[in-house]
C-alpha cells in the first residue's frame, strides 16, 4: 500500500440518488478517501484541468456530454490517460460494454445497488485503487 494520506477519486455522475451511493460505498472502503463530484462530461473535463485523481469512476449517459465522448477525450490526453477510468451504467447493453472498452476504459461495471449482486461495484473500485496506489 502506498504512504498517501488520502486517495482522489473523481465520481462522474448526474443523479443525485446514485452518487450518494457511490460515494458510501467509497467510504466504507477507505474512510480516507477524497471524492470530487462532476455531473457531467464537461464538468469532468473541467475538474481535470486542476486535479489529477487515483480514479475516475463515469456514468455513461449524463446530459451535455456523455461518458464515452469524455472517456475519449481523456484517453487521448497524455496527462491523464494513466487514470484507470471505470465507466458504470444502468444498461447491460452490449454496444455499451463494447463501446467503453474499445475507447479504452479499464473497467465496466452495470449499476447495482441490490446486495444480492454481492461486492462487485465494492471489489472493483478497490483493486482500481490500489493498482492507482502501487503506481504512484
Amino acid at each position: 500500500m502506498s504512504t498517501k494520506a488520502h486517495d482522489l477519486v473523481l465520481l462522474v455522475e448526474d443523479s443525485d440518488i446514485d452518487a450518494d451511493l457511490l460515494q458510501r460505498v467509497f467510504r466504507r472502503l477507505k474512510p480516507d478517501v477524497k471524492i470530487m463530484r462532476s455531473e457531467d462530461g464537461i464538468d469532468a473535463l473541467d475538474t481535470l484541468e486542476n486535479f489529477r485523481p487515483d480514479l475516475i469512476i463515469m456514468d455513461i449517459r449524463m446530459p451535455r456530454m456523455g461518458g464515452l465522448e469524455t472517456l475519449e477525450l481523456i484517453k487521448q490526453d497524455l496527462r491523464l490517460r494513466s487514470i484507470p477510468v471505470i465507466m458504470m451504467s444502468s444498461s447491460k447493453d452490449q454496444n455499451d460494454i463494447s463501446d467503453s472498452y474499445n475507447r479504452q476504459a479499464n473497467a465496466y461495471i452495470v449499476k447495482s445497488f441490490d446486495p444480492r449482486d454481492g461486492n462487485k461495484m465494492e471489489n472493483l473500485v478497490r483493486f482500481w485503487l490500489e493498482t492507482a496506489e502501487l503506481d504512484n
